[in-house]
C-alpha cells in the first residue's frame, strides 16, 4: 500500500517534468516513448528479490515478538500462583520490562524496515530511470511517458518500451 503512494506521488512528478519538456522540445522533431511503470516494477528481477528479502526480515520480528509475547504470557499465569509478596513484586517488575522492551524492539524493528523500504523504493526508482534513460538515448527517443499517466496516444504517435526497459535492468541483475 504505502509502495503505491510513493509510486503515484513519483508519477505524477514524472509527468510534471516530461509536461515541461514536451513543451520546449520542437514538435516536428519528438520521437515519443511510453513505459508501463506497474510493469517494470512487478518485473524488475532485483526489484522483486529485495522485496522478498525485506518480507522475509518481517516476518522474522514478527516470529520472535510472537514467542516473546507467549513467553510474557506464560510470566502472567505464573503471577496468579505466587504468594510471597517479594517474588510476586520481582516477577511483575520484570514482566513490565520485558513488555517495554517488547514494544521498543517492535518500534526500532518496524522503523528500520520502514527505512529501508525508503530506501529501497529510491534505489530501484534511479536505477529504472537510467534504464529507461539509456533505451531512450539507444533508441533516438526525445520524450518517455509513463503509460499510467498517457490519456490517449495514437499508436503511430508512440512506442512502448517497456520490454527493452526490463531486458536492460534484468540484463544487469545478471551480470
Amino acid at each position: 500500500m504505502r509502495r503505491s503512494v510513493v509510486l503515484k506521488k513519483f508519477f505524477l512528478v514524472f509527468l510534471s517534468i516530461f509536461f515541461v519538456i514536451i513543451n520546449t522540445i520542437n514538435a516536428a522533431e519528438q520521437r515519443i516513448a511510453i513505459v508501463d511503470w506497474s510493469e517494470v516494477t512487478m518485473n524488475y528481477i532485483w526489484f522483486q528479490q529485495q522485496f522478498i528479502k525485506l518480507n522475509e526480515k518481517q516476518t522474522a520480528i514478527k516470529e520472535m515478538a510472537g514467542r516473546e509475547s507467549n513467553e510474557i504470557k506464560n510470566l502472567e499465569n505464573e503471577l496468579k500462583d505466587l504468594t510471597d509478596r517479594a517474588e510476586l513484586a520481582s516477577k511483575k517488575a520484570e514482566l513490565s520490562k520485558r513488555k517495554l522492551e517488547l514494544d521498543d524492539f517492535l518500534k526500532q524493528a518496524n522503523d528500520l524496515l520502514k527505512k529501508r523500504e525508503e530506501q529501497l523504493l529510491v534505489e530501484a526508482k534511479k536505477k529504472i530511470l537510467e534504464a529507461i534513460k539509456f533505451v531512450a538515448i539507444q533508441n533516438n527517443y526525445t520524450i518517455v511517458l509513463s503509460k499510467e499517466q498517457v490519456l490517449y496516444a495514437a499508436d503511430a504517435a508512440s512506442v512502448n518500451i517497456t520490454d527493452r526497459v526490463l531486458r536492460k535492468l534484468n540484463e544487469e541483475q545478471k551480470k
